[in-house]
């Protein structure tokens, strides 16, 4: 398996503080790592209320 060097890791760390929220990380033996990112959703973006 190909190793990383953890910069994306490092990088994604950094948005994710920009932004006030948060990274879990999980490890399960003979699985590997799991990474969660939680980021904000602006509703705004999602629901206009022209269309409604």
């Amino acid at each position: 398996m190909k190793e990383g060097t953890g910069f994306g890791l490092y990088i994604s760390h950094g948005l994710v503080q920009k932004h006030h929220e948060k990274i879990l990380a999980a490890n399960e033996a003979d699985r590997g790592a799991r990474i969660t990112i939680l980021l904000p959703i602006d509703m705004r973006a999602i629901i206009r209320p022209e269309s409604l």
